[in-house]
């Protein structure tokens, strides 16, 4: 079986323009941790019957919102047009060693 874990990101009030708040859906445990131990991340919602967490966290900017995005999940991330959320799937993960080894 394989398991598709997949991250989102969204603005929770993207029509105001002062609203700094951006939400985190994972539903990959290792992700979850991560949120869980950072210092600005809030659990906001747990799933019931299944494996989801959504953590809300406040950005100064979309930019700033992005790059916690990338570090916390190390995938490249995608935008997603008709939903107006950023996503980081698994699959699509940044090799680190082999940009590691590139620069040696």
């Amino acid at each position: 079986m394989i398991n598709n874990y997949i991250t989102y990101m969204w603005r929770e009030a993207p029509n105001i323009r002062e609203d700094k708040v951006y939400r985190f859906q994972t539903n990959d445990s290792k992700i979850n941790l991560k949120m869980r131990r950072r210092k600005d991340f809030e659990l906001a919602a747990v799933g019931i019957n299944t494996k989801i967490w959504i953590y809300q966290t406040k950005k100064q900017s979309l930019e700033e919102a992005k790059s916690t995005l990338i570090n916390i999940t190390l995938c490249k991330i995608n935008f997603e047009t008709t939903e107006r959320i950023f996503t980081a799937n698994k699959r699509d993960s940044l090799n680190l060693g082999e940009q590691f080894s590139l620069a040696f």
